[in-house]
């Protein structure tokens, strides 16, 4: 709350809230949001930064999701919805589909650690749509549509 009222006194462009709602009481993070949106509303540019997409999925219009350090999708909040057809990138659905309310799922394995990650594509060794370039050669993140970014060959590059 003192940094939220921190930040509003000083009529800021940008507000940056980099996890804001860890250990907070349902009503605390609820109060926290809501004042965000309203920042939002009030065209002060908000960066979220947490873990908790639920909370993101509360106050963004895109979302940016990280694997091993990269950004390997950037997303229209609305694709998160029913089964995440709509989300490019195979981690971000499976991010989404190991919410408990969309089922659980979760995929083996784990992120690679800081001298774990491959030369190519870090998401290799768990990918559906990994192609033999994707071992050897990062994806760069390119354009999908004027709001949506993907890090994976099978759309294009």
């Amino acid at each position: 709350r003192v940094a939220i009222a921190r930040a509003i006194v000083n009529d800021p462009a940008i507000v940056i809230a980099d996890e804001p709602t860890p250990g907070l009481d349902e009503k605390s993070v609820e109060e926290t949001l809501n004042h965000l949106r309203q920042m939002a509303a009030e065209n002060v540019g908000v960066l979220l930064i947490t873990h908790d997409i639920d909370a993101a999925l509360k106050v963004a219009n895109r979302i940016a999701i990280f694997y091993s350090g990269y950004v390997i999708e950037i997303a229209n909040a609305d694709d998160f919805r029913g089964d995440g057809d709509n989300l490019l990138h195979p981690y971000t659905r499976s991010l989404y589909k190991a919410l408990p309310h969309n089922g659980f799922e979760l995929t083996k394995g784990h992120q690679p650690l800081h001298g774990e990650i491959p030369q190519g594509c870090p998401y290799y060794d768990r990918c559906a749509y990994k192609m033999d370039k994707c071992y050897e050669i990062r994806p760069n993140l390119i354009p999908v549509d004027e709001s949506k970014r993907v890090r994976c060959f099978k759309y294009g590059e």
